[in-house]
């Protein structure tokens, strides 16, 4: 997700309706497997971020943080940077290319897991 995507997950509201509903509220479905499926449904001109999947555990973090800003994603970018000399959208764009290796998902599939 980008940066800002990730401050709109952690900051909007989650609806109390289950799938289907057509509010502007984060839906939420958290699988018995760990992981969290959140529709998004957020549209900035050609950027979409429709649904993104995340472990339960980290949903939940970043949700109960009492505090969480452009300053932290920044200081989290400089890591990757710092220590392998990458940065965040080259991580991106290798995960991109990491999953369509060998067709492990499809075009469609990995430009929607990208915008």
């Amino acid at each position: 997700m980008r940066e800002d995507e990730i401050i709109y997950i952690r900051v909007n509201p989650i609806c109390d309706q289950s799938f289907g509903c057509q509010c502007g509220k984060l839906h939420i479905a958290n699988c018995s497997n760990g992981l969290s499926v959140i529709t998004v449904n957020w549209i900035r001109g050609n950027k979409k971020a429709l649904a993104t999947i995340i472990p339960t555990s980290y949903w939940n973090k970043l949700r109960n943080m009492l505090k969480f800003e452009q300053y932290d994603i920044q200081a989290a970018y400089k890591i990757p940077k710092r220590e392998a000399g990458i940065t965040y959208i080259v991580l991106r764009k290798i995960h991109y290319n990491v999953m369509r290796f060998n067709n492990a998902i499809e075009v469609d599939e990995a430009e929607g897991l990208c915008m």
